[in-house]
């Protein structure tokens, strides 16, 4: 298990949350900047932990020993790291500054391979899951977006969806997003339609 918090401190345990020790230390990428804004996905298909933080900062690990080899800065930035979800051919990041990036998963060793996509995004907040079949944003206001391939987005109005703080999805494909006003939505449709319910 991995874990992030605050000031880019990042821990992990081998033991299903029994211990934890510090990561920091045993990092060793030559950091320009200390990461903050920490966010972590796994990688089920390349066994790999992606962890990203503020500035465009990223860096691998399958074993928490051994790192990609140095600390990289995707070239079209960002300023934080909201979400962060893969499909099994794209990793696709969602950025504080309604910007999507994504790279393909072959490319993840090259920091050149980064696309980034102003994506008419209508906050400075978004989340995403990929729930088998499409990528589905949810943003802080009533819109949602959903695309195949994390490279074109269909935009959607998620009527009473507002506040939205996280996205999880299950393994029928079913979605759900969580927010304020003691709020959640649920979609069985891929994001297409919401239901909202206390």
């Amino acid at each position: 298990i991995l874990a992030a918090g605050q000031n880019g401190q990042i821990t992990y345990s081998l033991d299903h949350g029994e211990t934890w020790e510090l990561l920091n230390p045993r990092i060793d990428l030559g950091f320009e900047f200390s990461m903050s804004s920490v966010r972590i996905h796994y990688i089920s298909s390349l066994d790999t932990f992606f962890i990203g933080g503020s500035q465009g900062h990223y860096f691998t690990t399958q074993d928490f020993v051994s790192f990609s080899g140095e600390l990289r800065a995707n070239p079209g930035g960002w300023n934080s790291i909201l979400g962060i979800a893969d499909n099994g051919t794209n990793l696709v990041v969602i950025s504080g500054s309604r910007v999507v990036h994504y790279i393909p998963l072959a490319d993840l060793s090259n920091e050149a391979g980064w696309t980034s996509l102003v994506n008419n995004l209508s906050s400075n907040s978004g989340y995403i899951t990929y729930n088998g079949t499409r990528f589905v944003i949810i943003e802080y206001g009533s819109y949602a977006q959903s695309s195949t391939d994390g490279v074109t987005w269909v935009n959607k109005t998620a009527t009473g969806l507002q506040y939205m703080r996280g996205i999880a999805h299950d393994e029928t494909g079913k979605i759900v997003a969580v927010g304020g006003a003691n709020k959640f939505a649920v979609s069985t449709d891929d994001g297409v339609t919401w239901t909202v319910t206390d």
